[in-house]
Protein backbone atom coordinates (compact mmCIF):
# COMPACT_ATOMS: atom_id res chain seq x y z
CA UNK A 1 0.00 0.00 0.00
CA UNK A 2 1.14 3.52 -0.66
CA UNK A 3 -0.22 6.76 0.77
CA UNK A 4 0.80 10.10 -0.75
CA UNK A 5 2.92 11.99 1.75
CA UNK A 6 4.13 8.93 3.65
CA UNK A 7 7.81 8.28 3.08
CA UNK A 8 8.14 5.20 5.26
CA UNK A 9 5.99 3.23 7.69
CA UNK A 10 6.34 0.19 9.92
CA UNK A 11 3.59 -1.71 11.69
CA UNK A 12 4.38 -4.03 14.58
CA UNK A 13 2.73 -5.82 17.48
CA UNK A 14 3.29 -4.45 20.97
CA UNK A 15 2.56 -6.57 24.06
CA UNK A 16 -0.58 -5.57 25.95
CA UNK A 17 -1.60 -7.10 29.28
CA UNK A 18 -5.31 -7.11 28.38
CA UNK A 19 -5.37 -7.80 24.63
CA UNK A 20 -2.19 -9.82 24.19
CA UNK A 21 -0.76 -7.65 21.40
CA UNK A 22 -1.90 -4.42 19.81
CA UNK A 23 -0.91 -3.11 16.41
CA UNK A 24 1.23 0.02 16.40
CA UNK A 25 2.54 2.06 13.47
CA UNK A 26 5.47 4.41 13.12
CA UNK A 27 5.12 6.75 10.16
CA UNK A 28 7.69 9.06 8.60
CA UNK A 29 6.06 11.81 6.56
CA UNK A 30 7.66 13.43 3.52
CA UNK A 31 9.13 16.86 4.15
CA UNK A 32 6.60 19.65 3.61
CA UNK A 33 3.63 17.30 3.86
CA UNK A 34 0.94 17.66 6.48
CA UNK A 35 -0.93 14.53 7.53
CA UNK A 36 -2.86 13.73 10.68
CA UNK A 37 -3.62 10.48 12.43
CA UNK A 38 -7.22 10.90 11.30
CA UNK A 39 -6.10 11.16 7.64
CA UNK A 40 -4.23 7.87 7.99
CA UNK A 41 -7.13 6.14 9.78
CA UNK A 42 -9.69 7.23 7.15
CA UNK A 43 -7.44 6.00 4.35
CA UNK A 44 -6.82 2.66 6.06
CA UNK A 45 -10.54 2.20 6.79
CA UNK A 46 -11.19 1.95 3.04
CA UNK A 47 -8.53 -0.72 2.62
CA UNK A 48 -8.39 -2.85 5.77
CA UNK A 49 -10.74 -4.54 8.18
CA UNK A 50 -11.06 -2.60 11.43
CA UNK A 51 -9.04 -5.07 13.52
CA UNK A 52 -6.08 -4.67 11.12
CA UNK A 53 -5.84 -0.89 11.60
CA UNK A 54 -3.15 0.04 14.14
CA UNK A 55 -4.50 1.21 17.49
CA UNK A 56 -1.51 3.48 18.01
CA UNK A 57 -0.07 5.66 15.25
CA UNK A 58 3.09 7.60 15.97
CA UNK A 59 4.64 10.14 13.60
CA UNK A 60 8.44 10.08 13.71
CA UNK A 61 11.28 12.00 12.08
CA UNK A 62 13.38 8.88 11.57
CA UNK A 63 12.70 5.18 11.67
CA UNK A 64 15.57 3.25 13.21
CA UNK A 65 16.57 0.28 11.05
CA UNK A 66 19.02 -2.54 11.53
CA UNK A 67 21.82 -3.12 9.01
CA UNK A 68 19.54 -5.58 7.20
CA UNK A 69 16.75 -2.99 6.83
CA UNK A 70 14.43 -4.35 9.53
CA UNK A 71 12.79 -2.27 12.22
CA UNK A 72 15.18 -1.75 15.11
CA UNK A 73 13.28 -2.63 18.26
CA UNK A 74 14.27 -0.90 21.47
Amino acid sequence: MQFDGVQQAFVYGKPNSVLGNILCAEIKIEEGCSLSELDIRHWLADKLQEFKIPRKIKFVENIALTRTGKLKRT
